[in-house]
């Protein structure tokens, strides 16, 4: 894990194959220009997209950042996803980031035949990770025979050299995906709430929807134009909070609807299902001061997801302070 801080993007959110298109190479464009070091690439069942075809497509266009591919393994095999990662980092001469995820959509799940508990998820993850690892890691053909997963002398023939090796995080707020990061010695992504990284925060990687403007008038302009009330969008989100398990979402929820929250966190883009990310909305002056804290707790690593080039470059200027 580097010292420095680092900010990652992510995407807008998008709802249809043309906004997604806009939005994926935006993005793409300003993680190249402006030296961001990864852009993550999500994976869900109502994906446009496959995101290892996107993750090529994102390497053959850039050529000063990397794509963080979001793995779960509901949807691919660890010989594959290892196979996949060393292919492609081979030959565009790249290092790959890998976001580990479990799904939280029951209905998509179900759709696969992937009746697994939560915590039974991670336990298939633990299996995944220890397959895909020693795949990239060993020398020598291995055996692995685990409750999700059995492999018999498989290897890969071709081996990354170090400075191309993937870097993993595990993303999840529940105490099952804390203990896989723990287990691995990688970073914990889990989304910024009121009261958390206030201790200690050197593990996480911290992902929220951010807006950074000069002055309070610019800010609450900009969020009624963005952000407004839609009876749709509303109605969309309280039905994704009923076909979850995640940890991760019910916190968002109820740190958007809490009336003690902070003054910075805006509910509208959760609550009209803009923003999956919790959204942190002020001056750069009242950002700063929020955030120093969680400097102080040492809190490095963040996936912003932004609208405006300004918000971001203002975000990057005062962590960079």
């Amino acid at each position: 894990m580097e010292n420095k801080v680092r900010i990652f993007l992510h995407p807008q959110r998008s709802f249809d194959l043309k906004t997604y298109h806009h939005h994926f190479n935006s993005c793409m464009k300003y993680c190249d220009e402006k030296g961001v070091p990864g852009m993550l690439i999500s994976t869900s069942a109502g994906d446009f997209y496959d995101p290892w075809v996107m993750a090529q497509y994102f390497l053959q266009s850039t050529r000063n950042t990397s794509p963080i591919i979001a793995i779960n393994p509901v949807y691919i095999h660890p010989f594959a996803a290892a196979r996949m990662v060393v292919t492609l980092s081979e030959l565009y001469n790249r290092k790959i980031y890998l976001n580990f995820v479990i799904g939280s959509n029951l209905t998509d799940l179900r759709m696969l035949g992937d009746a697994l508990s939560h915590d039974d998820r991670y336990a298939r993850m633990d299996e995944f990770i220890t397959i895909f690892d020693k795949l990239l890691y060993s020398r020598t053909t291995f055996s692995f025979e685990g409750e999700y997963f059995t492999v018999k002398n498989v290897g890969l023939m071709s081996k990354l050299n170090e400075e191309l090796l993937p870097e993993y995080f595990v993303s999840g707020h529940s105490m099952a995906s804390e203990k896989l990061a723990l287990k691995y010695k990688v970073l914990n992504v889990q989304m910024l709430t009121d009261d958390h990284f206030k201790e200690k925060a050197s593990d996480k990687i911290c992902a929220l929807t951010v807006v950074c403007r000069n002055t309070q008038q610019e800010v609450e302009s900009f969020l009624v134009k963005q952000f407004p009330k839609d009876r749709f969008g509303e109605i969309m989100y309280q039905r994704g909070l009923l076909n979850t398990d995640s940890e991760w979402k019910i916190n968002v929820f109820n740190e958007a609807t809490s009336s003690g929250k902070t003054k910075l966190f805006r509910p509208e883009p959760i609550l009209n299902n803009y923003t999956a990310d919790p959204c942190l909305a002020g001056t750069i002056e009242e950002l700063k001061m929020f955030f120093e804290p969680l400097k102080n707790a040492g809190l490095k690593n963040y996936i912003l997801t932004f609208y405006e080039e300004e918000d971001l470059d203002n975000f990057r200027a005062l962590l960079a302070e």
